[in-house]
This record gives C-alpha cells, sequence and structure tokens, in this order.
C-alpha cells in the first residue's frame, strides 16, 4: 500500500537510505496551514493593549483558525486596513489625513530608511524564518538593536522594535514547535 499511495517519497526515502516499510521516516514541522492562533476582535485587537494580529497569525472566525491562500489573503488586507484605522484613532489618536501626511515626510527625508528596511526584511527572513539558529537569531538581535540607536523614521523605529521583539520571544522558545524549526548552530 505505501509504495503504491506514496510512491515518490518511498523512493526518495529509499535513495537517502530510509525503507518507510520498515521505519519511520524522520519528520520536521513544516505544516504552515496550522496557524491563526491569536484571538482579536472584530478590529483585530488582541486581548494585549496597542497589539493587534491579521493575517495568518490571527483568529477571527470569519475562516476558521487553520487556512491559507486567497482566503487568507484577504482577509489579510481587510483586517490590517480596519487594524490601522483602530490602531490610528483609539491608541495613537491620530487622524487617517495626518498619517498619510507623515508618512510621505518620513518616506521623503529618509534615504537611509530604505536600505535598513532592506535589511531589516532580508535579516528577519535569513534568521528568524522557518529554519532558526540561536546564533543566527543573536546576531540578528544585535543588529536590530544596533539599527534602533539611529535616527530613523517613526515608521521604521516601530518595525525594528517589532522585530527586536520578534527575535526575543525566538531565542526564549527552546523547542521548535509549529512552523518552526530550531536546528543547532
Amino acid at each position: 500500500y505505501i509504495k503504491n499511495r506514496f510512491s515518490l517519497i518511498y523512493k526518495s526515502c529509499l535513495e537517502k537510505g530510509t525503507d518507510i516499510t520498515k521505519q519511520p521516516i524522520k519528520v520536521s514541522p513544516a505544516q504552515h496551514y496550522f496557524m491563526g492562533g491569536i484571538k482579536v476582535d472584530t478590529n483585530s485587537k488582541t486581548s494585549l493593549d496597542r497589539l493587534f494580529a491579521v493575517g495568518e497569525t490571527s483568529c477571527t472566525g470569519i475562516h476558521g483558525a487553520n487556512r491559507l491562500a486567497s482566503n487568507s489573503l484577504l482577509e489579510g488586507l481587510v483586517f490590517s486596513r480596519i487594524a490601522v484605522n483602530k490602531s490610528l484613532e483609539v491608541d495613537f489618536k491620530i487622524d487617517k489625513q495626518t498619517y498619510k501626511k507623515e508618512i510621505k515626510e518620513y518616506i521623503r527625508n529618509k534615504e537611509i530608511d530604505k536600505d535598513i528596511k532592506d535589511d531589516l526584511r532580508r535579516t528577519m527572513w535569513e534568521s528568524a524564518g522557518i529554519v532558526r539558529t540561536k546564533k543566527e537569531l543573536k546576531d540578528a538581535l544585535n543588529k536590530i538593536e544596533s539599527y534602533l540607536l539611529l535616527d530613523v523614521g517613526r515608521l521604521l523605529y516601530l518595525r525594528l522594535l517589532t522585530a527586536k521583539t520578534i527575535l526575543k520571544a525566538c531565542l526564549e522558545r527552546e523547542k521548535s514547535l509549529g512552523a518552526h524549526f530550531i536546528k543547532e548552530d
């Protein structure tokens, strides 16, 4: 049954020295569809003050807890807009027009922000992605902390703070869990 039902997996494992009809396969976490654990209200607000969750991290109840692809992308777009508007209005006491004006000013005034933003994206993808090592996480945290000492725009500063928080949480997690795998250094 296994040879017929999972022929490609069987062949691939056999080439690597594992006969899956006789021994278990080594498995690493990769089921990315088990997302959506952070409960939010209709404004994407979590139980923590000033923290919003959208997209695949959130559990809105609209499409269930476990979803991917087009329905979660649409949900992410809708709820992220709701979260931004609610955060501006309630948490930051900023109206939409002021916010749009500030964004344009930061984009115009901070050319260095673009380089840091690009490096931040690359650093988080490479260091805090699905497969991680403690060393890479520590190196990334040191880099982010050094960026936080620079004079950057408010939006980038908030991104850097978020990245720092994520990296610290990654370092506190000792075991692989969900879609994250901690590899030995």
